[in-house]
C-alpha cells in the first residue's frame, strides 16, 4: 500500500472500519512508515474516543428521575381528553379547497348525477312490449364452441 492510500484510509482505520484485509495492510504499512505512523498517532490524538459508559453521579440522577411509579401515575392524570367534534362543527368547518377545485368537483357531481339519472330513465319500446326472441341474434351451431374447448393442437381452422 501507498502513502497516499494509506492517509486516505487513516480515519476510517481509528473508528475501526475497515475491512480486516485493507486493516492488514495499512498496518504493515504503518510498521515500516514512519511518516505515516507520526500522522496516524496525531490524528488519534486529535480524535475524541467517546465514552461508553455515563459517569456514577449522572446514572443515580437518572435513577432519581425517571421512577417507572412516578411516569405511570402522571401519564393517568395528565392525559389529555380527546374531544370529538359534533356533526355541526365538523360541516361548519371552513373547506381548504381552492376555486377551481370546487369547480371541479361541482361539475363531476354534475355530471355523474346526470349520467345515473340518464341510464335510469330508458325511454320504453315504440310498442310497449319487450323485443321478440326472433329478434335476437343467435349464434350459429358451427361457430358456438363451449367455455371448456380446448382445440388440439395440429388441428386446422378453416
Amino acid at each position: 500500500m501507498t502513502c497516499d492510500e494509506v492517509v486516505e484510509l487513516l480515519v476510517a482505520m481509528s473508528d475501526g472500519e475497515l475491512s480486516h484485509s485493507q486493516g492488514v495492510l495499512a498496518d504493515e504499512h504503518l510498521a515500516r512508515c514512519a511518516e505515516c505512523q507520526a500522522l496516524h498517532r496525531a490524528l488519534d490524538a486529535a480524535t475524541p474516543q467517546p465514552f461508553l459508559a455515563p459517569p456514577n453521579h449522572v446514572k443515580a440522577e437518572l435513577q432519581r428521575r425517571v421512577n417507572i411509579d412516578t411516569i405511570w401515575s402522571k401519564s393517568l392524570t395528565d392525559a389529555p381528553r380527546a374531544r370529538r367534534a359534533s356533526l355541526a362543527q365538523w360541516l361548519g368547518t371552513p373547506a381548504e379547497l381552492s376555486r377551481g377545485a370546487m369547480v371541479a368537483y361541482a361539475a363531476l357531481l354534475i355530471a355523474t348525477l346526470s349520467w345515473g339519472a340518464a341510464s335510469w330513465f330508458v325511454p320504453a319500446s315504440p310498442t310497449g312490449a319487450p323485443p321478440s326472441p326472433a329478434a335476437r341474434v343467435e349464434i350459429p351451431a358451427d361457430h358456438y364452441q363451449p367455455a371448456s374447448y380446448q382445440p388440439e393442437e395440429d388441428a386446422v381452422f378453416p
